[in-house]
C-alpha cells in the first residue's frame, strides 16, 4: 500500500538503510508532538508523550516533507521490529499514549 493510500489509524513501518533501524510513517496528528518517549516489547510499542519531570531518552519526531505536510517520521532501532502497516489500538491508545500490537497471532 502507498504512502498516500494509509489513513490516520495506521503506523507504517519499513526497513531503514542501517542495521537495526526502522521508519515509522503516520498521519496520526498524535504524533505531531515533536518528542515521544518510546517503549517496545516482544508484542506491542507504546508511545508517550513525555511528562514535564521525565528522565530518559526521548525520541523525535519529523515531517516527511514538505509535499506530505501531514506525514510525521520516527526512525528507531531494535532487532525485534518487523515491516508493516499497523493499526492503532484504540482501546489502549488515548491523547496522551499511542499503542500498536506488532506481533499478534
Amino acid at each position: 500500500m502507498g504512502r498516500d493510500q494509509t489513513d490516520s489509524d495506521h503506523i507504517n513501518i519499513c526497513k531503514g538503510g542501517k542495521m537495526n533501524q526502522f521508519l515509522f510513517s503516520t498521519k496520526n496528528d498524535f504524533f505531531k508532538t515533536k518528542e515521544l518517549v518510546v517503549k517496545i516489547d516482544d508484542e506491542s510499542i507504546v508511545f508517550r508523550k513525555p511528562t514535564i519531570d521525565w528522565v530518559g531518552p526521548t525520541h523525535k519526531t519529523t515531517k516527511y516533507n514538505k509535499s506530505y505536510e501531514e506525514w510525521r517520521n520516527l526512525v528507531l532501532y531494535d532487532d525485534r521490529l518487523i515491516t508493516g502497516k499497523f493499526e492503532i489500538d484504540d482501546e489502549d491508545s488515548d491523547e496522551d499514549q499511542v499503542v500498536i500490537y506488532y506481533r499478534e497471532e
